[in-house]
């Protein structure tokens, strides 16, 4: 999965690292403007004690989905799937 950082607002559609995903069988969609390109990648879920003891690495992670129109990040526990 590739990183937020350095991350190109002006990517397009046509661009490859972009996908369309569902989870438990429901397309997902961007709640602010209804798009359907989204790139993904993965963030640490971070507790303050773990973060506090140096430990941020026993922290679990989850998926998020950035919308290709807008920048909106949905973030999801559960792994959604990249449609075909």
């Amino acid at each position: 999965m590739s990183s937020i950082e350095g991350r190109d607002p002006k990517r397009t559609e046509d661009d490859a690292s972009l996908g369309r995903y569902s989870l438990n069988g429901k397309s997902i969609l961007c709640p602010h403007c209804d798009g359907d390109q989204f790139e993904a990648s993965e963030a640490q879920l971070n507790t303050a004690i773990a973060t506090l003891l140096n430990l941020d690495w026993t922290n679990k992670s989850a998926t998020i989905l950035i919308c290709a129109s807008c920048g909106q990040i949905q973030w999801f526990r559960k792994q959604p799937s990249k449609a075909a």
